[in-house]
C-alpha cells in the first residue's frame, strides 16, 4: 500500500488542518496516523469525505463519544494528543463531543499546560542559541558555514515554538470565553508553501557551502618550508627530532590543518622537536586571513577569548615595537596573540627556557613572527 508523509499544521490550526485532510482525501490519500508534525496518508479511491477535528483533553475520548459521533456518521480516523480527527460524509454535523464542564476544564488545562511549555521552550532556545553563538569568535570562523545552518536551524524550531504557543494561547482565551473555534478559517495555504519552500532552498544552499567547506579543508605533514603565513620552529632556530606522543610514545607528525570558508582562510598547525638531555620545544599556531573588514575589529581580544589558559586580554601584556597592529604576551606563560590589518595570530608555544626557574622562553616569538612576516 503506498504511503506518504505531509507535515501538517500545528495543533492549534483546527480549520486548516481539517481543510488539508479534506483535499487529500478528495485526491485519494486518506489519512491513517497524525504524528507531532507529520501526517501519514494511505493511497486509495478519491472521495469527497468530510474531516473535523475536536480538541479533548486527556482521557476524554471513550467508547461513549465514538458511538455519539458513530450514530452521525462520523467514525475517529486518528489522533495525536489533545487533536481528535473525525471522518464523515459531512451530510450531518459532528456531535458536541467534551462539552461538559469538567470537561472543558480537562482540555482548557490541558490547552494552558501546552501554550506555557511552549513559551518555556521557546525562552530555553533563545538562551542556547544566544551561549552557542556567543562563544569564541576563533571557533566560529574554523567553519562558519556549520554555525549557519546550526542558526537557521535553531531560528526556524524557536520561531514554530513561539508562534504555536502564541496561537495556542488564542484558542485557549477564546475557549474560555466561550466562543466556538472557528471551522471556516481559510489561513494563508500560499503564504505557507512559499515559506516552505523558502526555508527548504536556504538549508539546501547551507548544507552545500558545508559541503565545500569540508572538500577544500585539508590535512597535511609540515612542508621544509612554510606554505602560509605561520612561524615554525626552524624560524626560531630549533632542529631536533619530532617528539614522541606522550600516549603512544611513537613520533607525532607536525601537520597544518588548512581551512578556506566564506570568512576567513585559516592554517592550524602543530610542529615539536626533542632538543635531547630531556627537553624539547614545541609550538601550535592558528592564522586567520580574514575576508571581511567588519571582523577585524576587536580581533585580539577574540582571539584572546578562544585561547587554551588565559582569556582574558587584561591579563596579557602588551609588545611595543613589533610592527603589528596589536600584540601581547603571557608573562611566565605560553600565549602570544599578534593582530595586522587582516592577519590574526594565536600561537601557543614552549621552549626550555619555559621550564627552568625564570620561566623566561630562550626565542623572542613575535620578534621573528614580525621579521617573517615583513
Amino acid at each position: 500500500m503506498k504511503t506518504k508523509y505531509i507535515l501538517h499544521y500545528g495543533d492549534y490550526a483546527v480549520a486548516e488542518n481539517e481543510r488539508l485532510y479534506t483535499e487529500m482525501a478528495a485526491q485519494g490519500w486518506h489519512l491513517v496516523k497524525r504524528g507531532q508534525r507529520l501526517s501519514r496518508f494511505e493511497k486509495g479511491t478519491p472521495t469527497r469525505e468530510q474531516y473535523r477535528i475536536e480538541l479533548l483533553g486527556p482521557g476524554l475520548m471513550n467508547d461513549e463519544m465514538a458511538e455519539k459521533a458513530g450514530q452521525k456518521g462520523w467514525e475517529l480516523a486518528a489522533a495525536n494528543g489533545l487533536v481528535h480527527i473525525f471522518r464523515g460524509s459531512g451530510k450531518k454535523k459532528l456531535p458536541a463531543l467534551g462539552d461538559g464542564p469538567e470537561q472543558k476544564a480537562v482540555t482548557l488545562k490541558a490547552l494552558r499546560r501546552d501554550y506555557r511549555t511552549g513559551f518555556a521552550v521557546s525562552i530555553l532556545s533563545v538562551a542556547f542559541m544566544a551561549m552557542m553563538t556567543g562563544g569564541s569568535l576563533t571557533r566560529w570562523l574554523m567553519f562558519p558555514e556549520f554555525y549557519l545552518l546550526l542558526g537557521a536551524i535553531l531560528f526556524m524550531a524557536i520561531g514554530t515554538l513561539a508562534y504555536g504557543a502564541v496561537r495556542t494561547m488564542v484558542l485557549y482565551k477564546q475557549l474560555r470565553a466561550g466562543t466556538p473555534i472557528d471551522h471556516d478559517r481559510t489561513g494563508n495555504v500560499m503564504g505557507r508553501k512559499v515559506g516552505i519552500y523558502a526555508i527548504c532552498s536556504l538549508f539546501v544552499c547551507l548544507l552545500l557551502l558545508c559541503g565545500l567547506t569540508v572538500l577544500r579543508s585539508t590535512q597535511y605533514d609540515m612542508p621544509d618550508e612554510a606554505d602560509g603565513p605561520y612561524l615554525t620552529l626552524s624560524d626560531l632556530g630549533w632542529e631536533g627530532e619530532p617528539m614522541a606522543d606522550p600516549q603512544s610514545g611513537e613520533s607525532r607528525p607536525d601537520t597544518v590543518q588548512h581551512e578556506n570558508n566564506l570568512f576567513a582562510e585559516v592554517w592550524d598547525t602543530y610542529e615539536g622537536v626533542t632538543l635531547g638531555a630531556e627537553q624539547e620545544a614545541w609550538m601550535y599556531t592558528t592564522v586567520y586571513r580574514l575576508k571581511a573588514g567588519w571582523l577585524e575589529k576587536g580581533m585580539d581580544e577574540y582571539l584572546a577569548a578562544g585561547a587554551l589558559f588565559v582569556k582574558d586580554l587584561a591579563e596579557y601584556t602588551p609588545v611595543e615595537g613589533t610592527g603589528f597592529d596589536a600584540a601581547y604576551r603571557v608573562e611566565g606563560g605560553f600565549e602570544y596573540i599578534a593582530v595586522k590589518d587582516d592577519m590574526a595570530w594565536y600561537i601557543l608555544y614552549a621552549d626550555p627556557g619555559n621550564f627552568s626557574p625564570d620561566e623566561t622562553p630562550e626565542r623572542d616569538v613575535l620578534a621573528a613572527l614580525a621579521a617573517k612576516m615583513q
